[in-house]
C-alpha cells in the first residue's frame, strides 16, 4: 500500500485500515510522503507505537482523522453539550461496560495449518510475530490476539470513551490496573496470557485538571458490571456507559447508554 502511494502523485490522501499491529506504521510511512490519511481505530497497538504516531502527526502539516464512528452521532453531541455546558455537576468516575464481541480466553493452537491460497502470512502479521498460520487468527478473529489486537477495548470502548476524553479534561493516566494477565474460557483457565480473557476489567485514575476533579475510568466486558450500586446497571441493555457526578452533586447518576441493536449509537438519556 505504501509503496504504490509513493509512486502515485495524483493520490494525496489515504484511507488506513489494516491489523491493528499494521495501522501506526502504515500511518507514519504516508504521514513521510506527505499523505492526508484517515486511519482506522484504535491506530496502534501499544503506547510506544502511539507515542511514535503522535509525534508524526505533530511534524507533518497534513490532516489526519481516527474513525471513531460515533464522535458525529447526535447521541455523542448531546453528550458533549451536557457535558460542556454545566447541566450536570463535576464527574468523578466513568463505566462502561459490553458484552463479548467474539471468541477469547483460547489456548494457543499447537497444530500448523497452510495459508489460504493467494495469502501472504508474512506479510499479513506485518511488524507482529511472526505466528505459524493457523484458522483460530484468521479470518477475523485476531483481535482478542495481544500479537494482532487490543480485544474489546481497543475494538469497543474507544467507541463510547472518547465522549469523554476532551470534555473531561482527561489527558494520561497516571495509573492503569487491569486483571487481564490471565485468560478464562468456560471451560476454566487458560495457561495462555497472550489472548484476552472472556470477562475483562481494566481501572483508569486521572488526577484532578483544570476545572475537573480526579477521575476514575472503570472498563467491563464479558458479562461484568459495575456492582456497587444496582442504579448502575441496566439487564435490558448488552452495552452501557454511565458517568456518575462528584458527591455533591445529584443522587441519580446520568446515564449514557447504548442498545445492543444498535451498539455505535450512545448519548446521554
Amino acid at each position: 500500500m505504501t509503496t504504490k502511494a509513493s509512486s502515485d502523485e495524483s493520490l494525496n490522501a489515504h484511507p488506513v485500515k489494516a491489523l491493528v499491529g499494521c495501522c501506526g506504521w502504515v500511518a507514519r510511512d504516508l504521514l513521510a510522503m506527505n499523505k492526508h490519511i484517515y486511519c482506522a481505530k484504535p491506530i496502534t497497538r501499544t503506547s510506544a507505537e502511539a507515542r511514535r504516531v503522535k509525534a508524526a502527526v505533530l511534524s507533518s502539516k497534513v490532516t489526519t482523522k481516527a474513525s471513531i464512528q460515533d464522535s458525529r452521532s447526535s447521541p455523542a453531541r448531546a453528550t458533549t453539550e451536557l457535558l460542556l455546558s454545566g447541566a450536570i455537576d463535576p464527574i468523578r468516575e466513568v463505566h462502561f461496560w459490553t458484552g463479548t464481541h467474539g471468541p477469547s480466553g483460547l489456548g494457543r493452537p499447537k497444530e500448523v495449518q497452510i495459508p489460504p491460497e493467494g495469502m501472504n502470512w508474512d506479510q499479513w502479521c506485518g511488524p507482529s510475530p511472526l505466528r505459524p498460520y493457523h484458522k483460530i487468527y484468521h479470518y477475523g478473529n485476531w483481535r482478542p490476539w495481544w500479537d494482532f489486537g487490543t480485544g474489546n477495548l481497543g475494538d469497543v470502548a474507544c467507541h463510547a470513551l472518547h465522549v469523554f476524553h476532551d470534555e473531561l479534561d482527561m489527558g494520561a493516566p497516571d495509573w492503569v490496573a487491569a486483571n487481564a494477565c490471565q485468560s478464562f474460557s468456560l471451560a476454566g483457565t487458560v495457561a495462555n496470557s497472550k489472548c484476552a480473557s472472556i470477562p475483562n476489567y481494566v481501572q483508569w485514575h486521572f488526577p484532578a485538571c483544570g476545572k475537573h476533579p480526579e477521575l476514575m475510568a472503570y472498563y467491563y466486558d464479558g458479562g461484568l458490571q459495575p456492582l456497587d450500586e444496582d442504579s448502575l446497571s441496566s439487564p435490558s441493555r448488552s452495552e452501557c456507559s454511565v458517568a456518575r457526578a462528584a458527591p455533591s452533586g445529584p443522587a441519580v447518576p446520568v446515564s449514557l447508554t447504548g442498545c445492543a441493536c444498535q451498539p455505535v449509537t450512545r448519548g446521554i438519556t
